[in-house]
């Protein structure tokens, strides 16, 4: 996704190919994933590094616990383990 702000207003464009996550970004650690140990405030995290993956995710149930502010976005299909997909339809900014 880029972002753009013209008159204090942020406009999001969004890729046109379909973002993919491979096997090992869902649990199988191998040579391209590692995991490493995070902190938001307080709250600890297990975050998996995936070198093939093209986007970032978080849990809903996740960015709700962390209060972050999600931004519905028209629904993006995302391609997962086996050519199965599931849809996204928000989007987390600036998420540190």
């Amino acid at each position: 996704m880029k972002g753009s702000k013209e008159d204090g207003v942020t406009k999001v464009e969004h890729e046109t190919h379909n973002p993919y996550i491979p096997l090992n970004a869902l649990g199988v650690i191998g040579l391209n994933i590692f995991r490493v140990t995070g902190r938001v405030e307080k709250q600890q995290l297990f975050i998996l590094v995936d070198s093939e993956s093209t986007h970032n995710f978080i849990n809903n149930q996740l960015a709700d616990m962390l209060c972050c502010k999600l931004t519905s976005i028209k629904a993006l299909t995302v391609q997962v383990v086996d050519s199965e997909t599931m849809t996204c339809t928000s989007v987390c900014n600036n998420f540190q």
